[in-house]
């Protein structure tokens, strides 16, 4: 009896000591990510009279937003305004919201391609526009899978944009970093993500809460190419849609 108590003992400290390094593993393996995610950006450097000199001349962007339920123009008004302010201060690019447009019954905000496809759709037969924001909802997807993060870490994606145009965003999650995150790859071809606002990942300690590296800050490389494609043409499809584009709009 005792031998097989001390082997008991033994499985449940060698059972305790795994979990204990599995636990630490992932702790330290989410400490890297967030440093990583957390590289120097440009916030130091926007009141340099030569960074602020790079950004002119401004651009102004007309916004279209869609919404599915009846909009609140003055409530999204704001929070464009609000999210818009860093991005002028950092590239010089300012938006107006050109125009509200009600689109109900599009698809799942979870079926990408599909929801992409009936926004453009929406667009196309509209002028005055050069950027989209698909104001969205949470989808039933997104609800099991935030539940199951409270156990195990399971990716949520909160926003995302169109690989054809590269001006069709769809924001599930109204957090400023979401939008400018999403907002920059309009800009940005040669990479997909990096460090600063520009991170493919963020890390919250619960579900739908704010991320803990919340910076709205581009870091300097990234900068650089938001300028040099400060200007470029929203009508013609982006380099991504020859290459090896994931969110398509079907055009066909």
């Amino acid at each position: 009896m005792m031998a097989g108590s001390r082997i008991t003992r033994s499985g449940w400290r060698l059972a305790f000591q795994r979990k204990v390094t599995k636990r630490t593993s992932s702790a330290l393996l989410l400490t890297a990510l967030l440093l990583a995610s957390c590289s120097p950006t440009v916030k130091n450097l926007i009141h340099s009279p030569d960074f602020v000199l790079q950004n002119q001349p401004e651009r102004t962007l007309n916004v279209m937003i869609v919404t599915e339920k009846t909009p609140d123009t003055k409530e999204i008004t704001q929070w464009l305004a609000t999210c818009g302010r860093t991005i002028e201060e950092q590239v010089g690019i300012s938006m107006k919201p050109a125009q509200f447009v009600q689109a109900p019954s599009l698809p799942s905000v979870n079926d990408i391609s599909a929801r992409l496809t009936a926004l453009y759709s929406v667009g196309e037969s509209r002028d005055n526009w050069d950027i989209m924001v698909n104001l969205a909802d949470y989808g039933m997807l997104d609800i099991v899978s935030g539940l199951l993060n409270l156990i195990l870490p399971i990716p949520i994606y909160q926003g995302y944009i169109d690989d054809t145009y590269r001006k069709i965003i769809v924001l599930k999650s109204r957090d400023c970093r979401t939008f400018v995150h999403e907002f920059y790859h309009a800009f940005i071809f040669t990479h997909d993500h990096s460090g600063g606002v520009m991170a493919g990942m963020t890390f919250q300690l619960f579900p739908f809460t704010p991320p803990l590296n919340n910076t709205l800050y581009l870091d300097e490389s990234d900068r650089d190419e938001v300028l040099k494609n400060k200007w470029r043409d929203f009508r013609t499809k982006s380099q991504l849609s020859l290459e090896s584009p994931q969110d398509v709009i079907r055009t066909h």
